[in-house]
């Protein structure tokens, strides 16, 4: 009797050591004094080398705490997720400062959230893009849609305290419908919309700068137009050059004589 294989067993996951709140508050605190490097315009100052070591500088500092070895990307990641929850406290914040009643208490913001808040709250990406269409946090996709269709009845409160769709504003009589699920981050919402403008005018350019090759067929068609005007030319000429020899010798005397 052949014995039974047993199924391979998944590998369990090693997960990492939590972040400890001494890490964070570190982590906040550096990345918002070198935001001006990390968030900033590539340039003669700001090189993806400065980036780089800037990185490193933070991980190391991180490292001399002797919670746990992190990573670089460990480190990235945990910054873009804390920024991330400080966007999301931030605008429920402002969204629910004129409302009256009970309800649940918003989530209590960290030190190092705070941190992030004071630092990027004037930004585009936290308080959205004057002019863009929005929409609120936390609302159904049904909730959406009816915002959408009946505009008298979203308030500027609403729309300048929401999470933005797209920097470019909606067209009138055409009503789009998005959840928040579905959106990335603004910032890099903002950044694929650029590449895909500036990748959409490279192919529109170079469209208009290919021309069309011309045939044998189209020589030939070209070649039997201009024989034709040629041949209408001749004609009009050879009719027209008697009558005006005819209408001269008529009206010289000498030749009367």
């Amino acid at each position: 009797m052949a014995e039974q294989q047993t199924p391979n067993k998944k590998r369990q996951r090693i997960r990492g050591t939590n972040f400890t709140s001494m890490e964070v508050n570190l982590i906040s605190r550096r990345e918002v004094e070198e935001l001006g490097l990390l968030r900033g315009k590539f340039g003669p100052d700001i090189t993806a080398d400065a980036k780089n070591k800037t990185w490193a500088k933070i991980k190391d500092e991180g490292n001399t705490l002797r919670v746990s070895y992190r990573k670089l990307s460990t480190v990235k990641t945990k910054f873009r997720n804390l920024t991330r929850d400080a966007k999301e406290k931030f605008t429920y914040e402002r969204k629910e400062r004129n409302k009256t009643g009970g309800g649940p208490a918003p989530k209590p913001i960290s030190m190092a959230e705070k941190n992030i808040i004071n630092a990027m709250k004037d930004t585009s990406s936290f308080k959205g893009i004057d002019g863009g269409m929005e929409t609120s946090v936390g609302i159904s996709h049904q909730d959406t849609c009816n915002s959408r269709h009946s505009q008298d009845s979203i308030t500027s409160d609403q729309m300048f305290t929401a999470v933005p769709i797209s920097p470019v504003p909606a067209l009138n009589g055409f009503p789009t419908c998005q959840t928040v699920d579905d959106l990335p981050s603004s910032v890099e919402s903002i950044w694929i919309r650029r590449l895909e403008q500036v990748h959409q005018r490279n192919e529109d350019e170079s469209m208009q700068k290919k021309k069309t090759k011309r045939t044998a067929d189209d020589v030939y068609e070209l070649q039997c137009l201009v024989l034709e005007s040629d041949l209408k030319r001749n004609e009009m000429q050879n009719g027209t050059f008697p009558k005006l020899n005819a209408i001269l010798q008529h009206d010289d005397p000498e030749t009367n004589y």
